[in-house]
């Protein structure tokens, strides 16, 4: 069975590395947590999980200085209420 993971990721992560994982930063709908961020091996705890049949999107707000953006997930048309810093 596989894994439905949403993020964002550079060139160093391979085919089949989950975003999160090796780089970038990446939500995984099997357990809801969110890697890459702490860098735990564990991830930290962030939303519900998410499979087949959801609806699950991921964006970017840039910040009004430039400097540091936020990073947001949503599921079935719901933004998940925590920011990532990034």
């Amino acid at each position: 069975q596989g894994s439905i993971s949403l993020g964002i990721t550079d060139e160093i992560a391979e085919f089949g590395d989950l975003p999160g994982w090796v780089s970038g930063v990446g939500y995984h709908g099997d357990d809801g947590r969110l890697f890459g961020v702490n860098d735990s091996e564990e991830g930290e705890l962030f939303g519900p999980t998410f499979s087949t049949g959801d609806v699950v999107g991921f964006g970017y707000r840039k910040a009004i200085d430039w400097e540091q953006g936020t990073f947001f997930f949503t599921k079935n048309k719901s933004e998940i209420p925590r920011k990532v810093f990034y």
